[in-house]
């Protein structure tokens, strides 16, 4: 059985060790994102990595929706709202036992999807995409 919660690595073999685009990183690692979004955001959250997969699969430079898609997901990955009890984050948050294995897994997602923000070149030219991150 498919677990898109085992990640053992968060780079493909054979990669040199770089960290990788957006494109590449949604496109490696897409159903854990998916999974690890639904898991923490619902429904909304998985529809959005969705968008942010297709998105990515047609445009050879992400546009300034596709880039705040990206936001949003590391958003939910991140626990940005956690707090905020009005957002499904908070209560599926809550649900999580910290010894989850897939607790650690969802951290190394995370910072994956940070570095390979941070790594595009069109965040790094968007300023507010990138103080945001």
């Amino acid at each position: 059985m498919f677990d898109p919660f085992n990640l053992p690595h968060l780079r493909p073999p054979g990669h040199d060790g770089r960290t990788m685009s957006l494109h590449a990183f949604v496109e490696s690692h897409g159903s854990a994102l998916h999974a690890a979004a639904g898991l923490l955001g619902g429904k909304t959250a998985a529809r959005a990595v969705v968008e942010l997969s297709e998105r990515l699969a047609r445009e050879p430079r992400p546009t300034r929706r596709t880039r705040q898609l990206a936001m949003d997901v590391l958003g939910v990955l991140a626990l940005v709202n956690v707090h905020d009890d009005t957002r499904p984050e908070a209560g599926r948050f809550a649900m999580l036992d910290p010894s989850d294995p897939r607790v650690e897994d969802i951290c190394l997602l995370t910072d994956g999807l940070l570095d390979a923000v941070r790594a595009d070149v069109t965040f790094d030219g968007g300023g507010s995409a990138m103080r945001a991150a």
